[in-house]
């Protein structure tokens, strides 16, 4: 990858995405919905990141996520999207 590459990358980055960590109460809400085996670890990951954060949306082209029934998410077209701020936060 070039510099200027990696730097359009890290703008795009930076201007339209949130990085959100892996703290203890998204390991919380990654132990809750990893009762559920058949999430594998990252989405799980993804999905308790986004559950803490306070997501409005969770956009996936996952084609294993669509049949979930994940609490707190409903499924939209190809998106999960979350019923609520507060909704989600409480079902994990």
């Amino acid at each position: 990858m070039t510099r200027k590459a990696v730097a359009y990358y890290q703008k795009l980055i930076a201007t339209t995405a949130v990085v959100v960590p892996f703290e203890e109460k998204a390991a919380l809400a990654y132990a809750r919905l990893r009762v559920d085996r058949s999430l594998r670890p990252p989405d799980t990951i993804q999905l308790a990141c986004a559950a803490t954060a306070g997501t409005d949306l969770f956009i996936t082209n996952d084609a294993r996520l669509f049949s979930k029934q994940i609490s707190g998410f409903s499924l939209l077209s190809r998106w999960i999207a979350c019923r609520s701020r507060k909704g989600l936060a409480k079902s994990l």
